[in-house]
């Protein structure tokens, strides 16, 4: 929970790069969700003496306690909803238990809205297509990967490490936890110039830390890595004097089909450092 403080913090001095876009969609999500029918049918049963003192304010306080985490978290992206899934159930779980007479009817009804719209949703959902491109290159990766090799993500996606099924010896795969606990990339940078610096690189081209602080992670990146393909549009870099084969990529799916596609582009073999190396791509480019 201290990180969550210190990430509210930071990401309240962010500028507005679709947050606003996120918390519209966020408020949809909610209401259209109709989780908000379950809090409501506990305070009506606990109104009618259906409900304990007990068991009212224990649901009340923990429901107050995941909004206040919900809402701290700053980001506003839909997956915060899941911590609300345990309070919601149990809430609902207290309302559909009161059966007597016509006290029944609002717990049903809200009950049978709420299966409704989760499945109207889930339905839908089926025809959307995700991105597949941090699972592409990381599969990619593995099918050429040797024992002993690890794997760093610049920044974000940490599914493409997952896949490959490779460790990362620096820690922060996703951009927020970074930018929080290693905003200047002293670690990083101090981890690329090092002995145990990552066989892999892939680079996502995401923007987020200050230009000076970029440029001294591209020349870092620039001194010991070489270019060896284009998966699903994210560059990959693979360490000096190190002899693998080509990582080759699969289909993309999504967004991440028409960016770069699902054609690896490489060099006709893959270099070692005595061969000069392709120029570096536009690491998160400032």
């Amino acid at each position: 929970y201290p990180f969550r403080i210190r990430a509210a913090h930071l990401v309240a001095t962010f500028p507005d790069v679709g947050l606003n876009h996120r918390r519209s969609l966020f408020v949809a999500a909610v209401i259209h969700s109709g989780v908000l029918l379950a809090p409501v049918v506990l305070v009506w049963a606990f109104a009618r003496r259906r409900a304990s003192p007990v068991v009212f304010w224990g649901l009340a306080a923990t429901f107050a306690w995941t909004t206040a985490s919900i809402v701290a978290g700053g980001g506003f992206w839909d997956h915060y909803l899941v911590e609300a899934v345990v309070p919601v159930a149990i809430m609902a779980g207290v309302a559909a238990g009161v059966r007597r007479g016509w006290s029944i009817l609002l717990p049903a009804v809200a009950g049978a809205v709420i299966v409704t719209v989760a499945l109207t949703h889930w339905v839908q959902g089926l025809d959307d297509t995700t991105s597949s491109s941090g699972t592409s290159i990381g599969t990619a990766i593995a099918a050429v990967a040797r024992p002993g090799d690890t794997l760093t993500n610049l920044f974000g996606s940490a599914d493409a490490t997952e896949a490959a099924g490779l460790s990362s010896p620096y820690p922060y795969l996703w951009t927020l936890p970074a930018q929080v606990d290693d905003p200047q990339l002293s670690r990083l940078e101090g981890l690329l110039r090092g002995s145990k610096a990552p066989t892999w690189i892939v680079d996502w081209g995401r923007p987020s830390f200050p230009a000076p602080v970029l440029q001294q992670l591209r020349n870092d990146v620039e001194a010991r890595y070489h270019q060896v393909a284009v998966i699903c549009g994210r560059t990959v870099y693979l360490r000096d004097g190190l002899d693998r084969s080509v990582p080759a990529g699969r289909s993309c799916r999504g967004k991440d089909a028409d960016a770069g596609g699902a054609v690896t582009q490489t060099p006709p073999a893959v270099t070692t450092a005595s061969v000069a190396k392709p120029a570096i791509s536009p690491m998160s480019r400032p």
